[in-house]
């Protein structure tokens, strides 16, 4: 195995190296639980690249998407391409080196995105370092009309604090999946009332 840190005890992303395109860590596993739900849509974009297990999942196993991350520090982008495996860009894979702010609240995005996936930390890892009910609500215009948006709420981030958020962005339509054993929650919200039943 293979973790990535940021100057600190917790760990931001792991990659299995004989297995590097699978996702290893339960909460990152569960923020892909849309795929249980809904076909996969052309867009998926991932705020925070991390060790890239999201993205380098999609871009592997989701052929039909085009992937994209949001990451604002560059070496973040530089770790995971010369240590977990974060293919170059290429016709299904971008990697945007801009704010996530930006990004969400930039037009062109909006109505565009058929999963978007928030994984937002510093380094201190104390709570989402966006989170705020102008963000969601951002989020959720970048939505596609059966787009689906999951969010990993980690650290001493106030996880009632965090969903009421969610849930004045999302008008109350948001999920908390069960805790994992280190510590991660994951929300998700879908724009559709009804999913399709589940694949078997």
């Amino acid at each position: 195995m293979r973790f990535l840190h940021f100057g600190t005890e917790w760990v931001q992303g792991a990659m299995c190296l004989r297995k590097q395109d699978h996702i290893e860590l339960e909460y990152a596993q569960q923020m892909m639980a849309w795929l249980l739900f809904i076909e996969t849509p052309e867009r998926i974009v991932q705020l925070g690249l991390g060790a890239a297990a999201l993205t380098k999942f999609a871009h592997r196993f989701l052929k039909r998407a085009k992937v994209e991350a949001v990451e604002v520090n560059p070496a973040v982008v530089v770790a995971a391409r010369t240590m977990f495996e974060l293919p170059h860009d290429d016709a299904r894979l971008t990697v945007h080196e801009t704010d996530a702010w930006d990004f969400v609240n930039d037009r062109a995005n909006h109505g565009t995105i058929g999963a978007l996936q928030i994984d937002v930390y510093d380094a201190t890892t104390r709570g989402p370092v966006l989170d705020s009910v102008s963000f969601y609500r951002a989020v959720r215009a970048c939505l596609t009309d059966a787009g689906v948006v999951t969010v990993n709420l980690f650290g001493d981030h106030l996880l009632v604090r965090n969903m009421k958020r969610l849930k004045e962005a999302f008008d109350g339509r948001v999920v908390a999946l069960p805790e994992v054993h280190d510590g991660n929650r994951i929300a998700s919200h879908s724009q559709v009332r009804r999913c399709r039943s589940a694949r078997s």
